[in-house]
């Protein structure tokens, strides 16, 4: 089996870091899987993921076209998004956006990635 790719902050890519090769994929294509990968783009592009996770979701997108379709899409939009303009929101939204930082950063960490909170994750 070929060294599978892991990715790396450049935002152009996905998979630019070589992984050690694994027996079977951790992550296997299926519907469960495809979910729980798509929901862990944007920590896999950061490289924010334990090298586990990291390698099962790096040969899952080698197995599986419609994860990799996906990572590419996600990839373009990440791309395209870093080239609009900045924006300043309306004080309000400025304000409802702080307090919601601010609530999550007070509550106590698990330790673990919650994936089970999708509204959490910078994807």
């Amino acid at each position: 089996m070929r060294p599978v790719q892991a990715p790396v902050s450049d935002s152009d890519s996905l998979s630019t870091t070589p992984l050690p090769a694994r027996a079977a994929p951790v992550l296997p294509p299926g519907a469960a899987a495809c979910e729980r990968v798509t929901t862990l783009f944007g920590a896999f592009r950061d490289g924010a993921l334990p090298e586990l996770l990291r390698t099962g979701i790096a040969h899952h997108l080698e197995a599986c076209a419609t994860c990799r379709v996906r990572a590419n899409d996600y990839r373009e939009v990440i791309r395209l998004a870093g080239s609009l303009p900045p924006i300043t929101p309306p004080p309000a939204v400025a304000a409802r956006l702080l307090a919601t930082i601010r609530a999550a950063a007070a509550r106590p960490a698990s330790g673990e990635l919650d994936d089970t909170r999708p509204d959490i994750h910078i994807l």
